[in-house]
């Protein structure tokens, strides 16, 4: 998000295209009302419809975030000598040993990238064995803060963050928020003010992890209705309305990041 803000102030840009695999990312997209982005849903890396999307959007730069590695698209765009950033890459030593059966077509997948931005040493490690050599190490993009952001903080808020030891766990898929929420019920016996963040992967399962948590008989709230004055409260909930689960009373709004791959 940080990214497209910054990108729309250049004038040289006319219009960005950010590309997502999922209906709730689109959404999210929505909401966050950009003025020269637009969106559009990636195609199926099929070698023939890569092509298709690119004679349409006819884009002059591609920028993948993650671990987003499409080969018919990005062979596609090497065959129109289309510049390709990887952006925030973020590859581990399992996904590397996965990468390495491939051999040279690997290698020279990633090789063919223009400017490559691993979020962390790890990665940057393991780009190197996998021949990548315009690598500059710039550190995670997800911890970057638009000027927005900033001035938004909620002065309150930022203050009870302060009073408090937090615990987060990210990008959580069904079962695991139960596993989470029963380690913080006990810690909280012997930890006093500690938050535990849930963001799940879908923010779509909100309403349902909030039921199945009400078991641990942890005061909850949900972040769109009301607004927080009880601060003994145990268990916050953000709502779809925002993206993701905290438990133990804490006002967040979180920014949804979206996995962009393709930016025009």
């Amino acid at each position: 998000v940080s990214l497209i803000h910054e990108l729309e102030k250049n004038k040289s840009i006319s219009q960005i295209l950010i590309t997502t695999t999922t209906l709730t990312s689109s959404k999210l997209f929505e909401k966050l009302k950009f003025k020269k982005t637009v969106h559009q849903f990636f195609p199926i890396d099929n070698n023939q419809l890569t092509k298709r999307f690119l004679d349409y959007w006819k884009p002059h730069m591609a920028i993948f975030i993650d671990s987003e590695i499409w080969p018919n698209m990005i062979r596609n765009l090497e065959t129109r000598s289309i510049t390709k950033i990887l952006l925030n890459a973020r590859i581990s030593k399992k996904s590397f040993k996965r990468w390495i059966l491939l051999g040279t077509f690997a290698k020279n997948l990633f090789k063919s990238f223009n400017y490559t931005f691993p979020q962390n040493i790890e990665s940057k490690f393991y780009l190197k064995k996998l021949q990548v050599k315009k690598i500059k190490f710039i550190g995670n993009l997800k911890y970057a803060q638009n000027n927005f952001q900033k001035k938004n903080v909620n002065p309150k808020l930022e203050g009870f963050i302060k009073t408090k030891k937090i615990w987060c766990a990210a990008s959580t898929h069904p079962g695991e928020e139960n596993i989470c929420a029963s380690v913080h019920f006990k810690l909280l016996k012997n930890i006093k003010n500690l938050v535990l963040i849930i963001i799940p992967r879908h923010v779509e399962r909100v309403n349902k992890i909030s039921r199945e948590l009400s078991k641990f008989k942890l005061k909850q709230h949900i972040h769109s209705h009301t607004k927080i004055n009880d601060r003994k409260n145990s268990e916050y909930t953000i709502d779809r309305n925002t993206f993701g689960i905290c438990l133990n009373l804490i006002e967040v709004d979180l920014t949804p990041i979206i996995s962009s791959s393709l930016i025009s």
